[in-house]
Order: structure tokens, then sequence, then C-alpha cells
């Protein structure tokens, strides 16, 4: 990575309007937060508003907010936000515009809400790649989904009282998938791939010591637990069965309702509480358990000169610092601000699944 000694430049569009030059001189801070988890991205911006005769004029709700960063003849679309909060403050008089990039309410480019509450069914078979198409298309988003998840067939799901997000971070969570929305899709992508939208891989990010200014490794050597255990219901069977998934070879056994006695004696088992119409569905929720456990392990932490590169579920690639940080490691969240001190990142990232 070569460290960027140029002047930090910044693109801010409201509604498809390029206000940049409003706001460039009036701007205090600009923080983006950007997350591989299933948090929604964030943009934080705090403008002085000390001119009585030019006060910046309040964006309408729903307003849709584009912000681009990167230094002098390049810079990178780091995603589309829809105005969530604001606030007035003074003196010093400031304005302060937070947008997300969730929509929790309609937004000006007709796009709607991903939390209002619905009630349906889907039918037994619907894939993935359908689910999120549907949804998509219901709330002014593009479906952008993982082909390696793409033709996954669901078990039948019901949708009461529900939001379209907490439905689809049902079925995420169940195959240790991300899902969000994200600069005007609606994203569905297996957690760890590191593929652009496009399917293309993301380049991988090298980093000496150099390039840093602060960084912290720490964390436990192993995971969590040695296997994890889901329950299904099997009409031939006529009652609930089991399925483990063991972590040290991902081994997969089957039991009763009375394997319990068997399985008590494992010294680090999880029990997933709930139950899954097929063994399918429940070998996938206990992989999707087992993979998310030998992720949490070893955390790294880093500060550095700002790069708009640094996206979640990128790679980096760390080298000269020690052995044991020596490695590939899986970016999980990167805040990306400006401000009087310049542009800078921090980085949390861990160990790829």
């Amino acid at each position: 990575m070569v460290v960027k000694l140029w002047r930090p430049m910044l693109r801010v569009t409201v509604n498809g309007e390029d206000v940049t030059a409003v706001i460039e001189p009036r701007l205090i801070s600009l923080t983006l937060t950007d997350e591989a988890g299933l948090k929604s991205d964030v943009v934080d911006l705090i403008l002085s508003d000390h001119l009585p005769a030019a006060r910046l004029e309040i964006p309408a709700a729903g307003a849709e907010i584009s912000v681009s960063l990167g230094y002098d003849g390049r810079m990178r679309e780091m995603g589309l936000f829809v105005l969530d909060e604001v606030s007035v403050e003074g003196p010093p008089d400031r304005l302060r515009l937070r947008a997300a990039a969730s929509t929790s309410g309609a937004s000006a480019g007709g796009r709607s809400a991903l939390t209002a509450q619905r009630s349906r069914s889907w039918a037994l078979g619907t894939t993935i790649g359908a689910l999120v198409a549907t949804i998509a298309r219901e709330n002014g988003l593009v479906p952008a989904v993982a082909a390696s998840l793409r033709a996954i067939a669901l078990p039948h799901l019901d949708q009461l009282d529900e939001s379209d997000i907490s439905l689809l971070t049902r079925v995420a969570l169940d195959h240790d998938a991300l899902c969000k929305p994200g600069g005007g899709r609606l994203i569905f992508v297996a957690r760890g791939e590191s593929l652009t939208l496009s399917g293309a891989p993301m380049p991988l990010i090298k980093l000496a010591p150099g390039d840093v200014t602060r960084w912290s490794m720490s964390g436990r050597q192993r995971p969590l637990v040695d296997k994890v255990v889901a329950t299904y219901q099997d009409p031939v069977a006529g009652g609930p069965q089991e399925v483990t998934v063991d972590a040290s070879d991902n081994s997969i056994a089957g039991a009763g309702a009375r394997g319990d006695e068997l399985l008590a004696k494992a010294a680090q088992t999880k029990r997933l509480r709930r139950s899954y119409p097929t063994r399918e569905a429940a070998t996938s929720a206990a992989q999707g358990e087992v993979d998310r456990s030998g992720r949490e392990g070893l955390k790294l932490s880093i500060s550095l000169p700002g790069d708009p590169d640094l996206v979640a579920e990128s790679r980096l690639l760390l080298e000269g610092f020690r052995p044991g940080v020596d490695r590939e490691w899986l970016v999980t969240s990167v805040t990306h601000a400006i401000d009087v001190s310049g542009y800078r990142c921090s980085v949390s990232a861990e160990q790829p699944g």
C-alpha cells in the first residue's frame, strides 16, 4: 500500500444534485462507517452554519445522499444513503446530517421501507435469488446476490408481522451470509467471499508497518464451540430429530431425540434454539454457526491514512509486523473520517473463515 500524500477530496450529491461546492467550505467533519455485518452503513456530516445571511438549506426528509471519497485524480463512490436524522445547534451554529444505507421510510428516489411489517408466506423451494429479487423490487432496490447463494432453495417461510429486513436477516444467519442495502442495491453475499457485486474478487490490500499509524491484535486462540446441534422436524420419524456439525472436522452426524446424552458429553456444544423444517435447513444453520464461531477468535485493529479502497469484506495482507500478525485478514468494518486533521481510516478485521 502506498501512503497518500495528495489532497483528500470528496463529492456529495443530494437527490442527484452535486452540492460539493456548498458542503466542502463548511465541512467540519465527515464520518462514514462501512459494516460487513447486518448493520446498516452510515454517513455523518457536520457542517458550519455560521453565516446568518446564508443559512444552509436543510434537505427534505428521505433525501438520498451519495458520497465519494479519494485523492486528486481518483475518487470512489462509497454508497447511497437516505437522510435519517437532522439536528442544528449553536453557538457556534452547526448543521448535522445523519443518513443510513437502510430505508426506514420512503426516500426521494422512490425507495420504500425495508422495516415495514408484512404478513405473507413464501413457498417451499423459493430460492434465495428469487426471495431477494422480489423484496428488492418491492422496495425500489436492485438485487445483488452472490452466485454461490442464488440457487439455494429455501424451506417454507412464514413472514408474520415481520419486516422484510428481519426476514432476510433470518435467512442470512442460516446460511452464514450478509444481507443489507447499500448503494441502491439489496446485497446478499456469503460472508468472507470478498467478491465485488459483479462477482470479481476484491483486490488484496498489502500493508507494511510504515503504512499504518497504529495497530493491535487480541482475542482467543480457539473457537467458542466444538459442536453445534440443530433440531428439525421429521414427519417420517414422527418427531424432532437432531443434526450435529463438528467444528474440528466439519463432520455431520444425525441423532434421534434421545441423542442428548451423548451430545452432553461434548465440552463446548452449542444448541440452536430454533427448530428447522428440514434436515437440510438444520444442517445449513449449524454449519453457519460453526463458521461464525471459527472467525470469532483473533481481532485486528488498525489506524492508517485514508484509503477509499478499504471497504468491508475486503482482505488485508500484513507483512513485516511480527509472527502471528503477518497473515491475511478479513475486514469487518471501516470508518472513513475527514476533518481538519485530514483523511484517515480505522479498520477492524478478523481471521477469514
